[in-house]
């Protein structure tokens, strides 16, 4: 199953009617490297995630 989200301005998100199982969660934003949290939910269980992006580095000409 695939779904799509967008955050608000601090990042925050949510999905709903989500089924017991594995999810992998991928976020993006222009300039950071995708961060990626796999999370196990259980039916009516209420998960709270962290992912991390870091600042994807330019490189300069020489």
């Amino acid at each position: 199953m695939r779904k799509k989200t967008l955050s608000g301005t601090e990042g925050s998100f949510e999905f709903t009617d989500l089924e017991t199982d594995t999810y992998k969660i991928t976020a993006k934003k222009r300039g950071y490297r995708k961060g990626r949290q796999t999370v196990m939910l259980e039916e009516g269980e209420d998960e709270e995630i962290r992912i991390e992006m870091k600042k994807q580095l330019k490189h300069k000409p020489i």
